[in-house]
């Protein structure tokens, strides 16, 4: 989850091996383990939820980041049975589900 929509989800074990969206695969990069020596933050900070870019949250920080990401809210694909993910490349046209609108939040 990325500023409260969902990027990627599916079996635990192969959303951890396999990760397909460019967060979830950052995640991963910066956590720590005892095989990796160094921690590869991902770049830039996330934006504040009441100023959301009108297209993808995370385009601003993603190397995979295309025009369209600026554009709308990119929408879920399937890339394999059990895995659903937000596209980031041109082949991700085949759609599975769109992903719904968060309301902003208030000023408390």
């Amino acid at each position: 989850m990325y500023t409260g929509r969902i990027v990627e989800e599916g079996p635990v074990q192969k959303v951890l091996t396999s990760p397909q969206h460019p967060y979830t695969q950052g995640l991963l990069a910066a956590s720590p383990s005892l095989e990796r020596k160094a921690l590869t933050p991902i770049p830039g900070t996330e934006p504040q939820l009441t100023e959301l870019p009108p297209g993808c949250a995370f385009a601003p920080r993603c190397s995979f980041r295309r025009a369209e990401c600026d554009r709308a809210v990119p929408e879920f694909r399937q890339p394999e049975p059990d895995i659903l993910r937000q596209p980031t490349q041109p082949y991700t046209r085949d759609l599975l589900a769109a992903v719904p609108e968060i309301p902003r939040p208030t000023q408390v």
